[in-house]
């Protein structure tokens, strides 16, 4: 299978999941600017034939609700992922400014018998914690010993692994079904994997952890000069890509090499969403929660900081129509399954809920072509660069240094690889179950994305003061 990873756009201030933002000035204008902003995310999308308000409004009143329901369902919510695979491509000398920004791994003991040596025989293995200073060497050694920091790095970093006993008895049930239904379907490489292990994605959202520094910085810039095309005349080698991949530069390429560009810079910005949709915010009493922060949103995308924002906003919703372009064309697929959980009412409710998704994605009128792609002969061989560029940025997933953002970068990037495949394969489709539950969360962060975009537009419209909170600079 395709795996992939794509992450976007390397600019200054915005290399990184989580990265430290430049200082915002002139505030008492900011909301009224941050609107110009939004409003220029609006029209063509150009490489297809929709528009910006076509997505919205299809996205806000049909999509968007029902994937948020069928997330939650059993059979899309837990994935099986190895989270400590070693970084190959350079020494791990990251940190993560959270002091529990790994995994709670489970200990052998917690488990029924039928799964202790299977899925959490993890207590001999590299990045396993079965105590408090498991992880201690990743953790930024000034912040040690604090309560306050010990508790909102668990809010922040942590991956909640808590299952039930009831659904860790199903899981291997789940496998031996899997294993007969997709006897002819190659396997991926975590479902039989020592290390890997269950998670529940909705106890993990993607948001806000804290993960800078010089690590992310690295990932994207092995990303962007050793796995994206770019212009014949671009110096690859210059740290700063910022003048090299933008949409200008990218208009001189051929119209493959230019959507390969779109769907990384549309996954990374709507990374970016989702960490200024869901930023950490301090209370009076140590008290935190994650909410809306329109200064993050501004720095990240409004011109004047990002001359590129507004492009790379519009780049979310191009990748939306990918992805249900390949959920279309997989609908006779996915319309045979029985989303097998061992509980034939659940399993018949997520089936009517996916068939529903389906007949609204059908009922899109704007589909995405991909038949406008690898047409010419000169251009055909690109298929496969793209497969082996897929894999090698799949690769820099494992040197990510915080497994929360890990996660999610599996998550999407297997969810966008295995979109590509179903949509440039020649072969008959075929998925298992690890690819149809990445693809439909993958498909899910997209949707919600453009949602947050609509409502931090709805947010700047109201605001004429920057709100009570600031960044933190610590970052």
């Amino acid at each position: 299978m395709v795996s992939v990873l794509f992450v976007l756009f390397l600019v200054p201030a915005a290399l990184c999941w989580f990265d430290q933002a430049p200082p915002v000035t002139s505030q008492e204008t900011q909301w009224p600017q941050l609107h110009e902003c939004l409003c220029q995310v609006s029209g063509s999308l150009g490489d297809c034939s929709c528009d910006v308000e076509s997505v919205d409004s299809y996205n806000t009143r049909f999509i968007y609700p029902q994937l948020r329901e069928l997330t939650f369902r059993d059979y899309f919510k837990y994935f099986k992922v190895n989270l400590h695979k070693d970084c190959k491509l350079w020494p791990d000398d990251s940190r993560c400014v959270l002091e529990d920004c790994a995994v709670q791994i489970c200990t052998v003991d917690s488990l029924p018998s039928s799964l202790q040596s299977a899925d959490c025989d993890t207590a001999n293995t590299p990045g396993a914690k079965t105590d408090p200073d498991a992880n201690a060497g990743r953790s930024d050694p000034t912040i040690s010993g604090s309560p306050d920091v010990e508790t909102e790095a668990k809010a922040l970093g942590s991956v909640d692994s808590t299952i039930t006993d009831e659904m860790l008895k199903e899981f291997p049930s789940w496998e031996s079904y899997d294993e007969m239904e997709s006897k002819d379907f190659c396997v991926l490489e975590d479902e039989h994997d020592p290390h890997a292990e269950y998670v529940d994605l909705t106890l993990n959202p993607e948001r806000y952890t804290g993960y800078a520094g010089e690590s992310p910085r690295r990932i994207w810039r092995s990303v962007y000069q050793e796995n994206c095309f770019h212009a014949d005349n671009a110096d690859i080698l210059k740290k700063d890509l910022s003048s090299i991949l933008t949409s200008y530069s990218m208009n001189s390429v051929c119209v493959e090499k230019r959507v390969f560009y779109r769907l990384i810079s549309g996954l990374h910005a709507s990374i970016n969403v989702h960490l200024s949709a869901k930023y950490l915010i301090k209370g009076p009493f140590g008290q935190i929660h994650f909410a809306p922060n329109l200064t993050e949103f501004r720095v990240r995308f409004d011109p004047e900081f990002e001359r590129e924002g507004p492009q790379r906003l519009k780049n979310i919703y191009f990748l939306y129509l990918v992805e249900m372009r390949a959920i279309l064309k997989a609908k006779d697929f996915l319309q045979s399954l029985d989303f097998f959980t061992n509980i034939s009412s659940n399993d018949e409710e997520t089936k009517k809920m996916v068939d529903s998704l389906l007949e609204k994605v059908t009922e899109f009128p704007h589909h995405f072509d991909e038949n406008t792609l690898f047409k010419q002969k000169e251009v055909q061989s690109l298929k496969q660069v793209y497969k082996s560029q897929f894999r090698n940025i799949s690769k820099i997933m494992d040197c990510v240094g915080c497994e929360k953002c890990r996660l999610w970068g599996k998550v999407q990037t297997q969810g966008l690889g295995t979109a590509l495949k179903i949509l440039f394969s020649e072969h008959s489709i075929e998925l298992n179950r690890p690819e149809i539950v990445t693809l439909i969360n993958a498909f899910a962060q997209l949707s919600e994305s453009i949602w947050h975009i609509q409502e931090f537009r709805e947010l700047s419209s109201k605001h004429s003061e920057p709100p009570p909170h600031t960044l933190n600079t610590e970052l």
